[in-house]
């Protein structure tokens, strides 16, 4: 199990069992492992939506015969450079690559030589690109909601410690050495 990625770990069917018995510890760090996963698939998925995004204005600038939507998109992108509320700050990655578990691949969203000749790929090229993106969007989507789930089932379970008294507030403000 120890060659296992953390994705295939938390999705696993038996990844809750016993929750209800785990030390609050044990129950945050596997809220951390979760948040962590969720955020790789996030970006993963943002990385995927922009590609699509781009894609398409491609593909209605020719429909339209203008190469205006293209552009307008690219300056739509550069000036929203405001953050989104959801923040990636804590997101360990180091680039688009990153949807990588244990050193494996398991959603291959990597750099696509298509993005950088979009301008000569043929329509055929451009929808095949989009086809294959939806499917790892989907695939994406699919393993994010799994890991909600298991994000709210321990979340759940933290409260519940809370509540009963086995958990302490006190345990998660004291750090060693202070």
């Amino acid at each position: 199990m120890a060659d296992q990625r953390r994705l295939d770990q938390i999705l696993a069917e038996d990844y809750l069992a016993g929750l209800e018995d785990r030390a609050p510890a044990a129950l945050r760090v596997m809220r951390m492992d979760c948040q962590a996963e969720e955020a790789a698939l996030s970006y993963g998925r943002r990385i995927l939506h922009g590609r699509l995004d781009l894609v398409r204005a491609e593909l209605q600038g020719r429909a339209s015969g203008s190469t205006a939507q293209l552009a307008t998109l690219l300056a739509e992108l550069a000036d929203d450079g405001v953050a989104s509320p959801r923040s990636t700050a804590w997101v360990d990655v180091d680039g688009p690559d990153d949807v990588v578990h244990g050193g494996q691949r398991k959603f291959d969203i990597g750099d696509d030589p298509l993005l950088s000749r979009l301008a000569t790929a043929t329509d055929e090229e451009l929808h095949a690109a989009v086809d294959r993106w939806l499917v790892q969007e989907r695939e994406l989507s699919v393993a994010r909601s799994g890991v909600h789930r298991c994000l709210d089932a321990i979340q759940s379970a933290l409260v519940a410690a809370y509540r009963d008294g086995i958990a302490n507030v006190q345990d998660v403000l004291d750090v060693p050495g202070t």
